[in-house]
């Protein structure tokens, strides 16, 4: 397309809309089986996920521990998804209106990023778990009052890492729009259904200028909340 030659409007504004909100952490409790046919190895091994994980084991204590434990729960995070409230966006002026685009999807980034620490998360959880249950019942020999101390110890500490951002958008949308040299007056539409909500916006651009713009909705399919931050 030598011919080609694009179409430099005298100014622009690039706008982005940070819909929803991300996901938020929870924790889940998944139990598994100990298989302890290898001397010196531990498996630890969930049927229902399909999942094996085997650990070698030489400490002779550790090992006389472990295998008092045939089955254990433990700990793990994962996402519970916020989704969109508001489903598509257009930015009007003039006689012109341009839809905004998808430019990142912070919630599946959130959730894939999960997904692959999660074998990493079993195998430090695991055996820090299995390890823990261990030395419980081993103490209970001894003196059952301290096993039931370390018990509620071990149950109080045994909980999965649920920390994460959770103001961040669900997903981050954007537009270029071709403005003119003076005053702009813009209107922005959100729309879920037959829900329409308009906002105005008027910008003051100089000949060559790039304008940027954030807005951001905190509905989310849940429980809708409007603002603009």
């Amino acid at each position: 397309m030598r011919d080609y030659v694009p179409v430099k409007p005298q100014a622009e504004l690039v706008f982005f809309w940070h819909n929803g909100l991300s996901p938020v952490k929870s924790e889940w409790n998944i139990n598994f089986v100990i298989d302890h046919k290898t001397e010196n190895m531990v498996v630890f091994t969930n049927d229902d996920l399909g999942v094996a994980f085997p650990f070698p084991v030489d400490d002779k204590k550790e090992k006389s521990d472990l295998r008092r434990l045939e089955f254990f729960r433990v700990a793990f995070p994962r996402y519970e998804n916020r989704h969109e409230y508001y489903r598509e966006a257009t930015v009007n002026l003039d006689s012109i209106s341009i839809p905004l685009e998808l430019s990142q999807d912070i919630s599946k980034i959130a959730v894939h990023s999960l997904r692959e620490r999660m074998m990493l998360e079993f195998s430090k959880g695991l055996l820090r778990a299995a390890l823990k249950k261990a030395t419980e019942y081993s103490i209970k020999k001894e003196d059952e009052g301290l096993a039931a101390l370390i018990g509620v110890v071990n149950a109080l500490t045994e909980k999965a890492d649920t920390r994460n951002w959770q103001t961040l958008p669900h997903s981050i949308y954007y537009a270029r729009v071709p403005m003119r040299e003076g005053v702009n007056d813009l209107t922005f539409s959100i729309a879920a259904g037959h829900d329409v909500v308009d906002y105005k916006f008027s910008y003051q651009a100089t000949r060559g200028e790039t304008l940027f713009h954030t807005f951001s909705s905190l509905e989310t399919g849940d429980a809708p909340y409007r603002g603009d931050w």
